[in-house]
Protein backbone atom coordinates (compact mmCIF):
# COMPACT_ATOMS: atom_id res chain seq x y z
CA UNK A 1 0.00 0.00 0.00
CA UNK A 2 1.23 3.41 -0.97
CA UNK A 3 1.92 5.68 2.16
CA UNK A 4 2.43 9.54 1.44
CA UNK A 5 4.26 11.31 3.53
CA UNK A 6 7.05 14.03 4.29
CA UNK A 7 8.78 14.79 0.67
CA UNK A 8 6.10 12.11 -0.95
CA UNK A 9 7.00 13.08 -4.69
CA UNK A 10 10.94 12.88 -3.69
CA UNK A 11 11.18 10.05 -1.61
CA UNK A 12 8.79 7.69 -3.66
CA UNK A 13 9.76 8.31 -7.13
CA UNK A 14 7.68 9.57 -10.07
CA UNK A 15 6.86 5.52 -10.81
CA UNK A 16 4.68 5.38 -7.44
CA UNK A 17 2.76 8.39 -7.56
CA UNK A 18 1.86 7.62 -11.20
CA UNK A 19 0.95 3.94 -10.52
CA UNK A 20 -1.67 5.47 -7.95
CA UNK A 21 -2.48 8.05 -10.62
CA UNK A 22 -3.79 5.83 -12.84
CA UNK A 23 -5.19 3.43 -10.32
CA UNK A 24 -7.06 6.92 -9.40
CA UNK A 25 -7.67 7.82 -13.00
CA UNK A 26 -9.57 4.81 -13.32
CA UNK A 27 -11.65 5.07 -10.10
CA UNK A 28 -12.91 8.42 -11.14
CA UNK A 29 -13.78 7.91 -14.59
CA UNK A 30 -15.76 5.11 -13.21
CA UNK A 31 -17.36 6.74 -10.02
CA UNK A 32 -17.59 10.16 -11.20
CA UNK A 33 -18.24 10.30 -14.76
CA UNK A 34 -20.09 13.70 -14.71
CA UNK A 35 -17.06 15.28 -12.46
CA UNK A 36 -14.38 14.13 -14.71
CA UNK A 37 -16.04 14.37 -17.97
CA UNK A 38 -14.31 17.47 -18.84
CA UNK A 39 -11.08 17.10 -18.09
CA UNK A 40 -8.42 15.16 -19.83
CA UNK A 41 -5.94 13.06 -18.13
CA UNK A 42 -3.56 15.16 -17.30
CA UNK A 43 -5.92 17.81 -15.48
CA UNK A 44 -7.35 14.97 -13.87
CA UNK A 45 -3.76 13.65 -13.02
CA UNK A 46 -3.09 17.42 -11.78
CA UNK A 47 -6.57 16.84 -9.63
CA UNK A 48 -5.46 13.90 -7.90
CA UNK A 49 -1.87 15.43 -6.88
CA UNK A 50 -3.70 18.33 -5.56
CA UNK A 51 -5.72 15.89 -3.56
CA UNK A 52 -2.53 14.07 -2.15
CA UNK A 53 -1.24 17.67 -0.52
CA UNK A 54 -4.93 18.43 0.42
CA UNK A 55 -4.75 14.86 2.19
CA UNK A 56 -1.67 14.99 3.83
CA UNK A 57 -2.19 18.64 5.70
CA UNK A 58 -5.26 16.02 7.77
CA UNK A 59 -2.19 13.45 8.29
CA UNK A 60 -4.33 11.29 5.08
CA UNK A 61 -1.59 9.51 3.96
CA UNK A 62 -2.54 5.85 3.30
CA UNK A 63 -3.72 4.78 -0.24
CA UNK A 64 -7.01 3.83 0.74
CA UNK A 65 -7.45 7.77 2.96
CA UNK A 66 -6.27 9.27 0.17
CA UNK A 67 -8.14 8.35 -2.13
CA UNK A 68 -11.68 9.04 0.31
CA UNK A 69 -10.50 12.54 0.33
CA UNK A 70 -10.35 12.74 -3.00
CA UNK A 71 -13.97 11.71 -3.52
CA UNK A 72 -14.52 13.80 -1.22
CA UNK A 73 -13.27 16.40 -3.13
CA UNK A 74 -15.11 15.68 -6.06
CA UNK A 75 -18.14 15.92 -4.61
CA UNK A 76 -17.72 19.31 -2.49
CA UNK A 77 -15.47 20.92 -4.56
CA UNK A 78 -11.39 20.91 -4.96
CA UNK A 79 -10.93 23.90 -2.24
CA UNK A 80 -13.80 22.25 0.44
CA UNK A 81 -11.62 22.23 3.47
CA UNK A 82 -11.14 26.44 3.13
CA UNK A 83 -14.49 27.13 2.68
CA UNK A 84 -16.41 28.32 5.43
CA UNK A 85 -19.71 26.80 4.23
CA UNK A 86 -17.61 23.57 4.61
CA UNK A 87 -16.68 23.98 8.13
CA UNK A 88 -18.58 21.09 8.94
CA UNK A 89 -16.19 19.20 7.18
CA UNK A 90 -12.90 20.38 8.46
CA UNK A 91 -14.79 19.83 11.35
CA UNK A 92 -14.79 16.12 11.30
CA UNK A 93 -11.40 16.02 9.65
CA UNK A 94 -9.54 17.81 12.94
CA UNK A 95 -11.75 16.09 15.21
CA UNK A 96 -8.35 14.23 16.77
CA UNK A 97 -10.02 13.68 20.16
CA UNK A 98 -13.26 11.64 19.17
CA UNK A 99 -11.19 10.55 16.31
CA UNK A 100 -7.81 9.45 16.98
CA UNK A 101 -7.47 8.07 14.14
CA UNK A 102 -6.87 9.69 10.74
CA UNK A 103 -9.34 6.93 8.94
CA UNK A 104 -11.37 7.02 11.25
CA UNK A 105 -11.88 10.69 10.37
CA UNK A 106 -12.00 10.27 6.78
CA UNK A 107 -14.74 7.60 6.81
CA UNK A 108 -16.91 9.32 9.11
CA UNK A 109 -16.53 12.75 6.95
CA UNK A 110 -17.03 10.01 3.66
CA UNK A 111 -20.33 8.93 5.28
CA UNK A 112 -21.18 12.36 5.99
CA UNK A 113 -20.74 13.45 2.94
CA UNK A 114 -22.86 10.06 1.48
CA UNK A 115 -25.54 11.00 4.11
CA UNK A 116 -25.83 14.91 2.69
CA UNK A 117 -25.83 13.43 -0.87
CA UNK A 118 -28.50 10.90 -0.52
CA UNK A 119 -30.97 13.53 1.25
CA UNK A 120 -30.13 16.23 -1.34
CA UNK A 121 -30.90 13.53 -3.62
CA UNK A 122 -34.33 12.64 -2.21
CA UNK A 123 -35.21 15.64 -1.81
CA UNK A 124 -34.88 16.26 -5.47
CA UNK A 125 -31.99 19.04 -4.82
CA UNK A 126 -28.47 19.03 -6.15
CA UNK A 127 -25.75 19.56 -3.40
CA UNK A 128 -24.06 21.57 -4.98
CA UNK A 129 -19.86 22.11 -4.88
CA UNK A 130 -18.06 25.10 -3.83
Amino acid sequence: MLNFGQGQFEAMGGGAIRAFEDRMLVHLRKCFPDHTAALDEEQTRVLIRHGIVRAARFDLVTERNVCKYIDVMIALGPLFDEEPSRAWAVALLEDTAARPSPSDRINALYDAVLARLKTAAAQGVVLGRG
